[in-house]
């Protein structure tokens, strides 16, 4: 339990300090770019090597892939019917409940505390999570608002999937590895320095980014939005981690992957369709602290 507690406290520690030193001004807000680009496209895929190279694929694991879909359709679905009548609420919450922030903030947890089998589970969920949150959800979002916003056609779907350097690392790491093709050990050896610098980088990415300023108004909806968003997540790991029948390393992978915050393409999509953008960086980033208490309580749950 001690070690559950100090570990995870290393994590928070280090959003902690991107935070004092983006407060004192050592860093800004927009050197989050910057920072994002080297994570999704050098240390992500630096870890994602590293850690399929020593996994045995099961075939049986891209079942993941459509859970990660549907945990998606369900939470869209969930914030859809939570609205009401009013219709730009309706689609504000079908983008605003759904989506996981995994690879910068849940992998780094897993990649401490699981072995290459909770990352690749976590991969093949996380492709079904790309499918929707890189666009399909907000394609369907803008048809249930035609009215505003940018339309988004199948083929600017497709390249935002196809350039997208973490979702293309797991597809072509997929092929290699149902393909029988063995990754070199001088390029594991080179990946796995990249890959360690993983879970510090994201996680003092998110200490930079953070912001919660909402104001004594919107509280109640954040709260709304992130308690459903929680209770639907908390059904979906309640059956993920009871029924699925999958080995254990992989249900308690699939328990954190569902309590990842949200998406931070929600805020970027809620501004293109004219909407509340302000209350989606709310709920955005009172996501995160929520997701840190949960997992830290979930981990010493599920027994890692």
């Amino acid at each position: 339990m001690f070690d559950i507690l100090y570990r995870a406290g290393c994590l928070i520690a280090v959003i902690l300090l991107g935070m004092f030193l983006s407060r004192i001004g050592m860093f800004r807000h927009e050197d989050y770019p910057i920072l994002a680009k080297i994570g999704l496209n050098v240390t992500l895929p630096g870890m994602l090597i590293t850690s399929f190279a020593d996994f045995k694929f099961d075939v049986s694991l891209l079942l993941l892939v459509p859970v990660g879909l549907l945990a998606n359709v369900l939470l869209s679905v969930a914030g859809y019917l939570a609205a009401g009548k009013e219709k730009r609420q309706r689609v504000f919450n079908y983008i605003n409940y759904s989506g996981f922030n995994i690879g910068s903030f849940t992998l780094p947890f897993i990649q401490s505390f699981l072995g290459p089998t909770g990352i690749v589970a976590a991969c093949m969920f996380d492709t079904g999570n790309a499918i929707m949150c890189t666009g399909m959800t907000y394609s369907i979002g803008a048809a249930l608002l035609p009215e505003k916003g940018e339309k988004q056609g199948a083929r600017t779907f497709l390249k935002s999937l196809l350039t997208s350097v973490p979702f293309m690392t797991y597809v072509i790491l997929l092929a290699v590895t149902l393909l029988g093709i063995r990754i070199p050990e001088a390029v594991t050896g080179f990946t796995s320095i990249i890959g360690a610098a993983n879970p510090f980088l994201a996680m003092f990415m998110l200490g930079i980014v953070f912001e919660f300023h909402p104001s004594r108004k919107n509280i109640r909806l954040v709260l709304k939005n992130v308690g459903i968003r929680c209770g639907v997540c908390a059904v979906l790991a309640v059956l993920s981690f009871f029924v699925l029948p999958f080995p254990l390393e992989v249900r308690q992978a699939l328990v954190l992957v569902l309590f990842s915050p949200i998406t931070m393409n929600a805020p970027v999509f809620t501004d293109r369709l004219h909407l509340d953008t302000a209350m989606a960086g709310a709920i955005n980033s009172f996501c995160i602290p929520v997701s840190l208490i949960l997992l830290t309580v979930l981990m010493a749950c599920i027994g890692l």
